[in-house]
């Protein structure tokens, strides 16, 4: 079987669960380090506050060690897929309450909840929303990993391919990146009472590295759909097709735009794309160096399929 990327060895680190409790550690480091420094500089009621935030993060922790625990035959790929990043994605939004009300309430004369306050429930907001983002980065990683494996071994996968973006994409991303933001970045302008430069400049930062890093996406082939998977930078978190509803196959030329939400297309680069139209009219789209190749490995695919389906519905007379 082929594969259409280079496949490195997969012995050594596994990284994807070493940033996994890499996020982990640095969330309690700095939510202990938060409690313990500013106790003295928090007004009658804010460090009880912010010891609930911490006490959320180590309970939740516990917990969601014990469903890793839990005995189960692919134990590591569970972790790593469904409970981790859930894990991420719940002691972040604890995390982003705890330093909220801690700025919040730093030298101030009474204490003040964080929901009452426009900025404390921006923040609340944000971090609730970038944590499990991260969680799902981290997530599509070891995926991507996990399909990379079986195409080597030629487990499941028949064909794997990967595909990073060109500066085609990276100019329409920043122009929608940077126009969706604008009517938010002047709202906050209009609603703090001090100067917003510091959000404007940290929203702009991270949409520049968001640009600056680009999205990648990863196509496997196996003897069940096509499935593409993304880091979810260009909006959109992939698609999957069962082969036994795919319709045509076609290679076309696509290059990436503004403002297209539609998740069913995956458009990373200028060039050549793999496009699939199922039974029922709907097409899917991934941008693929390779898509002649993917092409003619769907083809086979399909035609052994078929010939098999006539082997599986013959049934014995019985007499």
């Amino acid at each position: 079987m082929s594969t259409g990327a280079s496949v490195r060895s997969v012995r050594g680190l596994n990284w994807p669960l070493v940033a996994f409790v890499a996020a982990i550690a640095a969330v309690f480091v700095a939510s202990f380090a938060a409690v313990q420094f500013s106790g003295p500089r928090l007004p009658v009621g804010a460090p009880e506050d912010a010891r609930f935030w911490l006490q959320f993060e180590v309970e939740a922790t516990v917990l969601y060690a014990g469903w890793i625990a839990l005995p189960r035959p692919d134990r590591m790929r569970h972790a790593l897929e469904t409970v981790l990043p859930i894990c991420v994605g719940f002691i972040g939004m604890c995390f982003s309450g705890l330093v909220a009300t801690v700025w919040l309430n730093l030298d101030a004369p009474s204490y003040q909840l964080m929901l009452t306050s426009l900025s404390g429930t921006l923040f609340f907001i944000g971090g609730s929303a970038a944590f499990p983002l991260l969680g799902k980065y981290i997530r599509e990683q070891a995926v991507t990993n996990r399909l990379r494996r079986e195409a080597n071994s030629s487990h499941r996968s028949a064909w794997f391919a990967e595909v990073t973006v060109d500066n085609s994409w990276r100019r329409p991303t920043a122009i929608t990146y940077g126009l969706c933001l604008a009517p938010f970045m002047l709202l906050v302008q209009l609603a703090l009472p001090w100067s917003s430069l510091p959000f404007i400049l940290a929203f702009g930062m991270l949409v520049v590295v968001t640009v600056a890093a680009g999205d990648r996406a990863s196509v496997s082939i196996t003897d069940a759909a096509v499935k593409v998977r993304t880091r979810w930078l260009s909006g959109n978190d992939g698609w999957a097709v069962p082969l036994t509803e795919i319709s045509t196959v076609e290679v076309i030329a696509a290059r990436p735009e503004s403002f297209i939400f539609d998740r069913n297309r995956c458009i990373l680069r200028t060039g050549p794309a793999l496009q699939i139209r199922t039974v029922t009219g709907r097409r899917y789209a991934v941008s693929l160096a390779s898509a002649d190749e993917a092409m003619e490995v769907l083809a086979r695919l399909r035609a052994t399929s078929a010939l098999a389906k006539p082997e599986t519905l013959a049934t014995p007379s019985g007499r």
